[in-house]
């Protein structure tokens, strides 16, 4: 049996198709291990400022706090509805909330669940946006705790991230929610 040039080029053929099928096999199980990988979204807390207030005769001595948070999408995609909650301590009240980005102020509902809990709805959230939270929170006691979570998780995670500025650092305590029930129990 002699080997001719077509039985040659037939014979690349099936080795071409070959090694295309075994590295095709080896291109999708890296992207879906790659494209199913948990993403990270940052929030950064920038901000925990203590407003005093002088007491009344009609109500007790209350701490309270301006707290800034700074949600930035890092996730490399874009998301199209999302909740996040901040979770403030067991004793702790939301007075005042607010949100603002580039596209202008309060363009997100707050949901409040909780006296202590304020939910989030964030819609069209876009590659590299940033959102900006600011709370004003009411506590009974100096020692004040915080929780920053996704509420529906779309395959993402946030991570808090403290830079506030070093003046005066309030103490601050980050703990789970799971924590933040069972101490108060």
């Amino acid at each position: 049996m002699s080997i001719t040039s077509n039985n040659l080029s037939w014979l690349g053929s099936i080795l071409a198709a070959i090694v295309g099928f075994f590295l095709r096999v080896i291109y999708d199980n890296i992207k879906k291990y790659l494209g199913n990988r948990l993403k990270i979204m940052n929030c950064y807390f920038l901000e925990n400022k203590y407003i005093p207030e002088a007491p009344f005769k009609t109500k007790p001595f209350r701490y309270i706090f301006f707290k800034q948070f700074r949600l930035h999408n890092s996730t490399s995609m874009y998301i199209d509805r999302f909740k996040i909650v901040f979770y403030f301590g067991v004793n702790a009240t939301v007075i005042n909330k607010n949100n603002h980005c580039k596209a202008g102020t309060d363009l997100y509902r707050f949901e409040l669940s909780k006296p202590n809990e304020v939910v989030c709805i964030i819609e069209k959230f876009n590659i590299e946006d940033e959102i900006v939270f600011e709370f004003k929170v009411e506590e009974l006691n100096e020692i004040h705790e915080y929780s920053v979570n996704e509420h529906e998780s779309k395959g993402f995670l946030i991570k808090v991230i403290d830079i506030r500025k070093p003046l005066k650092p309030i103490p601050s305590k980050k703990v789970s929610r799971i924590e933040i029930v069972n101490i108060h129990k």
